[in-house]
């Protein structure tokens, strides 16, 4: 004898179903979290060296003014090199007078 009734599912069945979708759930949210979090790392990646960049040519520039600075002062009046430390330490004075 077949009986008529629906099938009632078990409670079992139903706990089974629930946990996958939450699996599946759970899986597409560490996949959307793997993937902001390689994005961001991609984005700070290319800031760190656009900011690298611009300090090079910060640091590019700041040597061209120091030169062309260094280049227009007499030579006597010039900053002595590390090297010439040991040599005579002025060519040339200069006096300078202070009227009060």
């Amino acid at each position: 004898e077949k009986s008529h009734e629906e099938e009632i599912p078990e409670e079992s069945d139903t706990v089974s179903i629930d946990s996958s979708l939450s699996s599946r759930s759970s899986v597409s949210s560490q996949s959307r979290f793997r993937s902001a979090k390689a994005k961001r790392l991609i984005a700070e990646l290319k800031l760190r060296k656009l900011s690298e960049q611009h300090e090079l040519e910060r640091a590019q520039i700041e040597i061209k003014f120091r030169q062309q600075v260094f280049n227009h002062y007499p030579r006597w009046k010039r900053p002595i090199s590390k090297n010439q430390c040991g040599k005579k330490q002025w060519k040339k004075t200069q006096i300078i007078t202070v009227e009060s």
